[in-house]
């Protein structure tokens, strides 16, 4: 206990003589800061949000080059088998043809209006062999029709990344009908058509599917070969299942 009085004393007087003297003295190392166990992970800046980027975010389907979305560009390619009726007036009284057809649908055009709403200028046509009747004597029997139509196509997918879509084809047809006797007879009229179906992806800009068509003109006289009326009033339908190729 002496030993410890002794040194406590001491200490001091020892510290004032060596401060006295200019002796330096001890220095001792800078606490070392406090770390914490949890530490947060470092975050990159935010990326900046640029008119390009923005622009992407409000496209129907979120990405610049618009894969797997039916978007920009649209080019359909359509062919598949069918049937085609015409009904109507001729020269002996009611007329009618029924037969198979073959369908072929051409669209070009782009989505230019809202999101997944299309608008495309349209071929359309359907040709085929059947039965004619009605007609003066020796022009029943077997017939050859063929059906036209050029106009506007408008087709909506309400969902752009799926395939589900439904239009119609406003447009000036023409049918061309020519009977067992060989004489032919054509006329133009208003026609309208209503399509939809279901396009699977097969390549991000790709898809290919299934289209149904159903197709109408009012009736319209018939003009011969040389510019006469034939005494026929006919009007067309026809129906297509098509397999269809589409760009979009």
């Amino acid at each position: 206990m002496r030993f410890g009085l002794v040194a406590a004393l001491g200490l001091p007087l020892l510290t004032s003589r060596a401060f006295a003297e200019g002796e330096p003295l001890t220095q001792l190392p800078p606490p070392s800061p406090a770390r914490s166990t949890w530490s947060s992970p470092e975050l990159p800046p935010p990326h900046p949000m640029t008119e390009t980027t923005m622009a992407a975010l409000r496209r129907p389907c979120g990405q610049l080059l618009g894969a797997h979305c039916h978007d920009g560009l649209y080019l359909r390619l359509a062919v598949g088998p069918g049937s085609v009726a015409l009904f109507g007036d001729g020269p002996r009284g009611k007329a009618s043809f029924l037969g198979f057809a073959a369908g072929q649908t051409i669209a070009l055009g782009g989505t230019a209006v809202g999101e997944g709403l299309v608008v495309a200028a349209a071929i359309s046509g359907a040709s085929g062999v059947g039965t004619f009747s009605g007609g003066p004597v020796g022009t029943n029997g077997l017939a050859l029709i063929e059906l036209a139509a050029l106009g506007v196509l408008v087709d909506w997918y309400p969902v752009p990344r799926d395939g589900w879509h439904l239009g119609g084809i406003w447009a000036i047809g023409m049918t061309w009908a020519a009977d067992a006797s060989g004489s032919a007879f054509s006329a133009a009229a208003p026609s309208a058509s209503i399509l939809g179906g279901y396009d699977w992806w097969t390549s991000p800009q790709w898809s290919q599917g299934i289209l149904l068509a159903v197709s109408a003109s009012t009736p319209a006289t018939m003009k011969d070969a040389v510019g006469s009326d034939s005494g026929y009033s006919i009007g067309a339908l026809a129906f297509v299942l098509q397999w269809s190729a589409l760009y979009h």
